[in-house]
């Protein structure tokens, strides 16, 4: 195929332009702008109103590089929010995400303030995350205390055992030999208290078996948990909201961060809401209600 260069074929990308390629006219407008937000106090709304494709973005792209300047001291900063990229999503969710995320990027809102004034993140910060925290103390069964109190016997009982043992005892309790009565009592006494936690068993399981045959209740059963019913544990449980904060929500917020980022009173905030020309109208005038 034989390509013909004197007449080659381009695509134009549809970025705005950071130079202005139509004799001053988009660099005039964005002077203008800079100039207004410099030298007026307090907070403005300015409306930069053109067809598609006329170049609003480029103006702003200008408007950005001038206010970039040595001689403002990086007291301005200008935050760009997508109106067309999220058209579909939660608005106030994600204005908000992302312009925290602008301004502790370029240190307006510093770690140690983040940290100070919102310890449980993003989340918490908005209200879409509570954390709820449950502790549980153990309680003892009774067959539990039974058999703590049981096992302080076992050692006393062993050693009943070991000194008839050690002094020849016989099984005959009813002796008529004193010293063989005393030495079976403690033989008998000595083997009651060493097996009282294996009788605790067998009391329970007898209950068991009563439950189930005497009562007929089919749904009985054993309850292997001998020692305790619960656990000494902490549960954290998570929970989330709506995934948009209400209208009061997001003016708290908003207001919170503003009045962190610009406390310094040198320091000016530009927020450009850009592409509502590339969303329907009814979604345009949407979103400028919703922010």
């Amino acid at each position: 195929m034989k390509i013909d260069k004197s007449c080659r074929t381009y695509l134009i990308t549809d970025t705005p332009s950071e130079i202005d390629e139509f004799g001053g006219s988009h660099k005039r407008v964005a002077e203008a702008i800079a100039e207004l937000i410099i030298n007026e106090d307090g907070g403005k709304s300015i409306g930069l109103e053109g067809e598609w494709g006329t170049g609003k973005s480029t103006v702003i792209s200008l408007l950005n590089e001038l206010l970039k300047s040595p001689q403002n001291n990086e007291d301005y900063k200008l935050f760009l929010f997508d109106a067309w990229a999220h058209e579909s999503d939660p608005l106030r969710k994600i204005f908000l995400e992302q312009l925290l995320d602008f301004l502790r990027k370029h240190n307006w809102i510093t770690e140690k303030q983040w940290e100070e004034k919102w310890k449980g993140g993003w989340e918490e910060f908005i209200g879409q995350k509570t954390t709820s925290t449950t502790e549980s103390s153990p309680k003892i069964t009774k067959f539990g205390g039974f058999l703590i109190i049981a096992s302080f016997f076992i050692p006393l009982g062993l050693a009943l055992i070991n000194n008839a043992l050690r002094n020849n005892a016989i099984f005959n309790v009813f002796s008529g030999i004193e010293m063989g009565y005393v030495l079976n009592w403690q033989l008998l006494t000595g083997s009651i208290l060493s097996l009282l936690p294996l009788l605790g068993f067998l009391l329970v399981l007898i209950g068991y078996i009563r439950e189930k045959t005497i009562k007929k209740d089919e749904d009985v059963k054993i309850n292997w948990a001998i020692f305790a019913q619960k656990y000494d544990v902490q549960t954290t449980t998570l929970s989330t909201k709506t995934p948009n904060p209400t209208s009061v929500e997001f003016e708290k917020f908003f207001t919170e961060l503003i009045n962190i980022a610009i406390s310094n009173k040198n320091r000016h905030l530009i927020i450009v809401l850009d592409n509502l020309d590339r969303i329907s109208p009814t979604d345009a005038l949407s979103i400028l209600s919703t922010l």
